[in-house]
């Protein structure tokens, strides 16, 4: 088991059973905010290019997905990615993968330890430096794309909810044309830099800690009071 896994919160990850499995191996769960996909963004673009895969081979057979995967895990590992500028295949092993087809024959013979060592250095220090370019790429096009928002305990925020979710906070006969704001709701506590946690009613149903880009801050009027509902 790895040291940490980052999920959202399906109810797999949530159930009694994950929890205690980690807790047993020593895994950290750690869990997005809710309904905040860029948390796990990586996951997400991995699961992407694993169902474009799939979806090429089985289309007509769907049922048989699982029959693929190894083949899938394969190509995904042995395809060039950016963020370290080579295979995860070559990072991992410090060469390139041997390719269905190839004879006893053709294979090399077993390079010196200490040249493989040195080959290993140079790697490792190519994929950090590729590292630390593609995390400059990201969080330019993040901040490019955000905006700064902070909040203090005590403050009223509108929440930003998906129409999917909106039921367990507020009642309303089509989510699908309803407003995308609904307010307001007190902000209980700050968990991190960018995440918050918001009194929600008693009988909501969604993990009451939001992330900042779906929180706008409640400005009122010179002279009005707090006591309302608006909803944008």
């Amino acid at each position: 088991m790895p040291e940490y896994i980052v999920s959202d919160r399906d109810p797999v990850f949530t159930s009694n059973f994950w929890q205690t499995l980690t807790q047993r191996t020593g895994t950290q769960l750690n869990m997005s905010s809710a309904y905040h996909p860029a948390t796990y963004g990586q996951t997400e673009r991995v699961n992407q290019q694993v169902e474009c895969y799939l979806r090429s081979f089985i289309s007509s057979h769907p049922s048989k997905w699982s029959k693929w995967l190894s083949m899938c895990e394969f190509w995904y590992n042995t395809n060039w990615h950016s963020a370290v500028g080579k295979s995860p295949f070559e990072v991992l092993y410090g060469h390139s993968p041997r390719y269905f087809g190839i004879s006893v024959s053709d294979t090399v013979a077993p390079v010196d330890i200490q040249k493989w060592m040195q080959d290993s250095e140079v790697v490792v220090a190519s994929v950090k430096q590729h590292l630390l370019r593609a995390q400059q790429r990201m969080k330019h096009m993040a901040d490019k794309n955000g905006t700064e928002r902070s909040f203090e305990v005590g403050d009223q925020v509108f929440l930003n909810l998906q129409p999917y979710v909106q039921s367990s906070v507020v009642h309303r006969a089509n989510h699908k044309l309803d407003y995308k704001y609904y307010n307001p709701y007190t902000i209980l506590d700050k968990m991190s830099e960018v995440a918050y946690k918001l009194q929600l009613p008693s009988d909501s149903r969604v993990h009451p800690v939001f992330h900042v880009s779906q929180l706008k801050k409640v400005v009122l009027p010179v002279g009005e009071h707090s006591n309302f509902k608006i909803f944008l």
